[in-house]
């Protein structure tokens, strides 16, 4: 039961992590209103996924012992990397293999240059 209360946890903090960049998101909106609604730059993407990766990385309490946990996050923009969610998906996995590796902070983005075929792709 120890392990499920921590995985609810770490699900809290990255909701409540959504819905800070939810409202973040709306104030721009008024800021910038003549932006498309649901229109995010790059920047804003790269943030929502440092956010996201600050949150889980918070250490947790378990068995007595503080455990650090991380997250490899992928990005993948439509319609540069993809225009179907299958392509997205594939994108923005290959992008998480490169965010698995060590020099890597936060959300790495798709770079088509990076990956000449899928066995370039680090397993």
């Amino acid at each position: 039961m120890g392990e499920l209360s921590q995985l609810r946890l770490i699900g809290r903090r990255v909701l409540t992590g959504l819905h800070c960049l939810d409202a973040a998101f709306e104030v721009s909106q008024v800021r910038h209103p003549r932006q498309s609604r649901g229109c995010l730059t790059h920047s804003d993407v790269a943030a929502i996924a440092e956010k996201l990766s600050q949150a889980i990385a918070n250490p947790i309490l378990m068995a007595a012992q503080e455990i650090q946990i991380s997250a490899s996050v992928g990005i993948a923009i439509y319609p540069q990397d993809g225009r179907t969610p299958t392509e997205l998906i594939s994108r923005a996995d290959d992008a998480m293999y490169m965010a698995k590796r060590p020099q890597a902070t936060g959300g790495v983005f798709f770079q088509a240059q990076n990956f000449q075929a899928k066995s370039d792709i680090p397993a």
